[in-house]
């Protein structure tokens, strides 16, 4: 499944996302983010790895640890992050969610 940065994405307010793949459990997602400056409150309840094709991002976790990436950069978010979420300038990113399912049994 090829990833396109130029993808189209529609900002729904500040931001927005394309989904370019779900698996049939919807347990996996993936596809192109965008967003205009914000900052906001996460509170990650997925796994979530993301590749910044534009733009740069400061994440601050609950405890004032922060973090800054930039255009080119990869990094992943943890089911369970509390924190902020801050981009001071347009961002734009490929995304790939995993949302853990309970164990069978």
């Amino acid at each position: 499944i090829p990833f396109d940065t130029a993808t189209p994405v529609t900002l729904s307010g500040l931001s927005g996302a394309t989904n370019v793949y779900k698996d049939p459990s919807g347990a996996l997602k993936a596809g192109v983010w965008a967003s205009e400056p914000k900052r906001v409150a996460i509170d990650y309840a997925s796994d979530e790895f993301c590749v910044l094709l534009e733009g740069e991002v400061t994440l601050t976790d609950a405890d004032g640890h922060a973090t800054h990436h930039r255009a080119g950069e990869s990094f992943l978010l943890p089911a369970g992050f509390k924190g902020t979420w801050e981009n001071k300038v347009p961002v734009r990113k490929y995304y790939v969610f995993h949302t853990p399912r309970p164990a069978a049994g």
